[in-house]
């Protein structure tokens, strides 16, 4: 999932939020950076997660400026969908009887499977490795992404004269969850049982990259039997 911009407007006039490094401008690259995005924070584990790219993967052109942030999403075990995140933390807090709208355009990395991208408005709580934590999700929005087109998401809030969470600080967060699937081929010699090949399939463009990966596993493989299964 990608990110060209985002933007949070207050009040009835729209005044714009403090939202630092809205269109992902800096740091400013050839390609891509990984594992880092000046102002916001991003899912931990591995560095390739998340970053700002420049490079034709992301929809083209871009609504705003000449980069995007981008989070890679994966598919988990058995199919799982797997969603990765950015974020980041306000110096403005929520104010009584303000409405605010939260927007951002979103698109579908060209060399990852589908994704659905969403965007999320919280107060309070705090920013950790692209999530909020211990915050209240004041409203969320999900978008279905179209490949080789920016999508706008929104959502809005009507902060009331007593609110519970007035005066906590504000939070944003973009978050891209993977459609994609994966699954495993095992070849097995007839007679002895054994295990001769395996074969792990990711349906995703990204596996199309001229780009060598390892799987870091160590393991005695062998075919259950029935009273095993």
């Amino acid at each position: 999932m990608a990110s060209a911009s985002a933007l949070l407007l207050v009040g009835a006039g729209g005044a714009n939020a403090g939202i630092l490094n809205a269109s992902f401008e800096h740091p400013v690259v050839p390609a891509f950076t990984q594992g880092f995005i000046q102002d916001w924070t991003g899912s931990a584990g591995q560095p390739f997660y998340y970053g700002v790219a420049s490079e034709p993967s992301l929809p083209q052109p871009f609504p705003d400026g000449n980069q995007g942030g981008y989070v890679n999403n994966f598919a988990g075990g058995a199919g799982v969908p797997a969603s990765h995140s950015i974020a980041q933390q306000l110096t403005d807090v929520l104010m009584a009887n303000t409405h605010y709208t939260l927007s951002g355009y979103l698109g579908w990395r060209n060399d990852n499977a589908q994704s659905t991208g969403g965007i999320g408005l919280y107060a309070g709580g705090s920013v950790v490795d692209g999530d909020v934590i211990g915050g209240v999700l004041l409203g969320s929005s999900s978008v279905t992404l179209t490949q080789n087109q920016w999508v706008l998401g929104s959502v809005g809030y009507n902060a009331a004269a007593l609110d519970p969470n007035l005066g906590r600080l504000l939070s944003v967060r973009l978050l891209g969850t993977s459609k994609s699937a994966r699954a495993g081929i095992a070849r097995f010699n007839p007679d002895t049982q054994e295990i001769e090949n395996i074969e792990i399939l990711f349906f995703s463009k990204r596996g199309g990259a001229d780009r060598a990966f390892d799987l870091p596993v160590v393991a005695e493989l062998h075919r259950l039997n029935e009273a095993e299964a």
